[in-house]
C-alpha cells in the first residue's frame, strides 16, 4: 500500500530544502569541506527518506487551503489525539497529565534540564549517547557521563556508576529506545534506574522519541508505565515516527504535580501545521507506522546479515528498536584515518563517528540510520564493504 522502496532524490529537489542531503554543512565537514561527491550515500541523519503518511500530506492540504497561517492554538482534537495514541498503542492512559508542546524534543530536554538545575550542575546520561551534551552544555551545565558495558555488542548498565551519578545530580536523560545503540531497556533495568534516582531525588526525563519504531518482535514500554509517574517528565513527538522533522513539533507531559511549579509559566506557540500534523498522525495513519515497522524489520534483518557476510570482521547488533545501525569496525585494526578514507572519501557514505556520541574510539564506531530504500541503504554498505575486502 506505501511504497518505502521509492527513490527520492532529496539533494536536487528545488522545494526539499533538505540539510540531510544538502551540499553544505555536516555532510561537507565530514569531507574536510571538500565537493561532496555527487553519488554521495547519505545515512548520517535520523531523517527518514520516505514520503510521509498520506493522511497527514491531505491534513496539511486542508490548512494550507485556509490561506491563512497566524499564531495558532492546539483544540481538544491535539490533545485527544495524543492520549489516544498512548492508550491505543501502549494500554497506558495518560488522560490526567500535563501536556505541553515544545518545538522539537531537545527543545523539551534543554528546557526540563534548564528549569530544574542550576548552572554548573550535572546531568547523568548514559552512554554511548545521542548528542545530548550539546543541549546541557549551552545552558552552562556539565554532562556526567555513565558509561554502559560494552557486551560484544551488546550494551549492560553500569548500576554502581550510575548509582555513584546520582549522588551528584538532580536530573537523569534516559534515551529509550536507546540511541545509537537500539537497545530497547528491559522493565527490570528500569525498575533499578528509577529506584536509585527515586532514593537520590533525581529526576527522569525520559526522551522516548523512537518508542513507536521497534521489531516485530519487541516491545516498547513507556517508563512511565513500568514505574509509574514519581520522578518523571516523558520527551515524545511525531518528528521520528512520522518523518516530520522538519515540522518541530514535540510535546512532554508528566503527572507528577510537584513539576507545576517549575512550567507555571512556561509557553510555546504551535504552527497550524504541527496541529494538523499531530491530529492526522495519531488518528489516521497507525496502518502507516505499522507497515513502516514491517519493512524496516526486513531492511534491518538484509542489511545486518551482509555486514556479517560482508564485513566479517565488523560487529552489529540488530537494534530492537529505532532505524539505526552502531556498527564496531575496531576489528580491522585500522586508524581512524584510513577507517574515515575508506567509508567517507572512498565509498562515498555519510554516516556519524564514535566521536560524536561521546565513544572514545571515534572513527572506529559508526552510526548509520539506515530508514531510507532498501536498494539505496545495501548500495552504501556495498561501497563500503568493498574498501574492506583485502583487511
Amino acid at each position: 500500500m506505501y511504497n518505502f522502496d521509492e527513490i527520492i532524490d532529496r539533494a536536487n529537489d528545488e522545494y526539499s530544502y533538505s540539510s540531510k542531503w544538502a551540499s553544505d554543512g555536516f555532510a561537507k565537514a565530514c569531507f574536510g569541506n571538500k565537493d561532496l561527491p555527487k553519488n554521495r550515500i547519505c545515512l548520517h541523519v535520523a531523517d527518514m527518506d520516505f514520503r510521509c503518511a498520506p493522511a497527514i500530506i491531505e491534513g496539511i492540504k486542508k490548512v494550507v487551503n485556509t490561506s491563512i497561517f497566524g499564531y495558532s492554538a492546539p483544540k481538544k482534537s491535539y490533545y485527544e489525539a495524543i492520549i489516544n495514541w498512548y492508550r491505543d498503542r501502549y494500554n497506558l492512559d495518560i488522560g490526567k497529565a500535563k501536556i505541553f508542546h515544545s518545538h522539537g524534543t531537545h527543545e523539551a530536554i534543554k528546557e526540563a534540564i534548564f528549569r530544574l538545575t542550576h548552572e554548573n550542575d550535572y546531568v547523568i546520561v548514559l552512554t554511548p549517547s545521542y548528542s545530548y551534551h550539546r543541549d546541557i552544555e549551552g545552558i552552562n551545565r556539565s554532562m556526567l557521563a555513565v558509561k554502559m558495558i560494552n557486551d560484544n555488542g551488546n550494551y549492560r548498565i553500569d548500576y554502581e556508576a550510575f548509582a555513584n551519578a546520582c549522588l551528584k545530580s538532580k536530573v537523569f536523560v534516559l534515551c529509550n529506545p536507546h540511541n545509537p545503540t537500539g537497545k530497547i531497556f528491559s522493565d527490570d533495568e528500569l525498575i533499578k534506574l528509577a529506584a536509585i534516582c527515586r532514593r537520590n531525588g533525581v529526576t527522569i526525563i525520559s526522551d522516548e522519541v523512537h518508542g513507536d519504531i521497534v521489531r516485530c518482535d519487541k516491545c516498547f514500554k513507556p517508563l512511565v508505565k513500568v514505574v509509574g509517574s514519581a520522578g518523571i517528565i516523558t520527551c515524545n513527538g511525531i518528528n521520528k515516527t512520522f518523518n516530520l522533522a522538519g515540522l518541530a513539533s514535540s510535546y512532554f507531559f508528566f503527572e507528577d504535580n510537584k513539576y507545576d511549579n517549575y512550567y507555571h509559566n512556561y509557553f510555546s506557540s504551535l504552527s497550524p501545521f504541527e496541529i494538523i500534523a499531530t491530529i492526522s498522525a495519531y488518528n489516521d495513519s497507525k496502518e502507516w507506522v505499522n507497515e513502516l515497522n514491517k519493512y524496516l524489520d526486513l531492511e534491518i534483518e538484509e542489511v545486518v546479515n551482509f555486514i556479517h557476510q560482508y564485513l566479517p570482521k565488523a560487529k552489529v547488533v540488530k537494534p530492537e528498536g529505532t532505524y539505526i545501525l552502531w556498527v564496531d569496525f575496531r576489528g580491522y585494526g585500522l586508524s581512524d584515518a584510513i577507517i574515515h578514507q575508506k567509508i567517507y572519501d572512498n565509498a562515498h557514505v555519510v554516516a556519524q563517528s564514535g566521536d560524536h556520541f561521546d565513544e572514545e574510539d571515534k572513527e572506529q564506531f559508526q552510526r548509520f540510520c539506515i530508514a531510507s530504500p532498501k536498494k539505496m541503504v545495501l548500495e552504501a554498505f556495498r561501497r563500503i564493504s568493498d574498501e574492506f575486502k583485502n583487511c
